[in-house]
Parts: structure tokens; C-alpha cells; sequence
């Protein structure tokens, strides 16, 4: 019996892409772009399953069709929410916090850039409230880690307060950590699928 087809519409963590090919004839997003409104169409078309990530949740209804697996009774405006970004040096080690008061988010993604000539990444700490899924992708030759969680059940959610940390260790001497650290993509998913833009303070 042949596997069923499945899709991962961005880049996975290795182990999970490794799993995913063992259990099913998996499709991998290789370059990791964010494929277009006809590539998601096309995908759902030839494939048994198709495994989306926060970053895909701005589709609805509208643009995909009705008929669509992925259609979402969602029609809403994206909102902007801001989040509170703290960088600290303790016991010489850098503590990046990322503080959150949105309520009802299923789902978050961060696109986090650092310095790695001046920072080693050491750990990455979730801290959720609770048993949705937690993801980190790390391209160290980059200085780049993706994190987010996403609650595929949609009703558990990130809870208000600290969910993440990320704590690095210095290659050099540092006074402060101006300039260590910077974003690309900030954004996180409502239960409904209204996406949500996280402003940075």
C-alpha cells in the first residue's frame, strides 16, 4: 500500500521532516518560501494532507475556496498587538525575553536573528501555560532560529505573561546587548484564523 501525501507547506525541524518522510510520502519546502495562494491551491489538489504553520493562517475562505480544506469562516483584518522584547546580561550569560499580553493566540512564529560573531545560542525555554506543540529551527551558520508553538486542536493557547526565552552565551565581552539581536517575522493566529501582526517594543 502506498503512503498517503503529505505537504509541509514551510521548512520543518530536521527531526521532524525526517519523521514525517519515514511515516508518509512527505513533500518537504525545501528553500523554506512561503508559497503562494495558487501553490496552496495546487498542493491541496494532489495531496492527502497538507500541514500548514502560522504563517499560512492570513488564507481564508476568500482566496481559496469554499471547498478547500483550509477554508476559514474567518474574514477579519489582520490586528496588530504589541509584544514586550527585554535583553539582559546575567550571571554572563544573555537572557532575550519575549513578553506577551495577547489573549487567544492558537499559534505564534518568530523569525529571530542574532550576532554570531558576538553570541552562541545555549537553550531556548518555553513557557506556554500548557501541552500545545513548541517548535525551534536553528540555523546556527546563520545566526538565525525560528520559534513559535501552534495548537493543531485550536483551544489551547499562549498564555499572557513569558512563554519564551532565549539564552545565549557571549563570545566576547559585552557591556550591553545593543545591537545583538533583530526580527524578520513576528506574527501569531487566532482561533478563528485572524492573524495577528506583533509589534515590537
Amino acid at each position: 500500500m502506498s503512503k498517503p501525501k503529505v505537504i509541509l507547506t514551510r521548512k520543518w525541524p530536521e527531526a521532524a521532516e525526517k519523521k514525517a518522510q519515514e511515516l508518509f510520502d512527505a513533500v518537504i519546502n525545501k528553500d523554506d518560501h512561503k508559497m503562494s495562494i495558487e501553490e496552496l491551491k495546487e498542493a491541496m489538489r494532489n495531496a492527502d494532507a497538507l500541514c500548514p504553520t502560522v504563517s499560512d493562517f492570513q488564507i481564508s475562505s476568500m482566496n481559496i475556496g469554499n471547498s478547500s480544506p483550509l477554508a476559514s469562516s474567518a474574514r477579519y483584518t489582520p490586528i496588530q498587538q504589541n509584544v514586550d522584547l527585554v535583553s539582559e546580561i546575567v550571571d554572563g550569560e544573555v537572557i532575550f525575553s519575549i513578553n506577551s499580553e495577547v489573549a487567544g493566540m492558537v499559534g505564534t512564529q518568530f523569525n529571530i536573528l542574532y550576532d554570531d560573531t558576538r553570541l552562541e545560542l545555549k537553550n531556548v525555554v518555553f513557557d506556554t501555560g500548557n501541552e500545545m506543540t513548541n517548535f525551534a529551527n536553528h540555523k546556527e551558520e546563520e545566526g538565525k532560529i525560528n520559534i513559535g508553538s501552534f495548537d493543531q486542536q485550536f483551544t489551547q493557547t499562549v498564555k499572557q505573561g513569558t512563554p519564551y526565552k532565549l539564552i545565549f552565551t557571549p563570545l566576547v565581552e559585552l557591556s550591553n546587548t545593543s545591537g545583538l539581536i533583530s526580527f524578520k517575522v513576528n506574527e501569531g493566529v487566532k482561533a478563528d484564523g485572524t492573524q495577528i501582526k506583533l509589534n515590537m517594543e
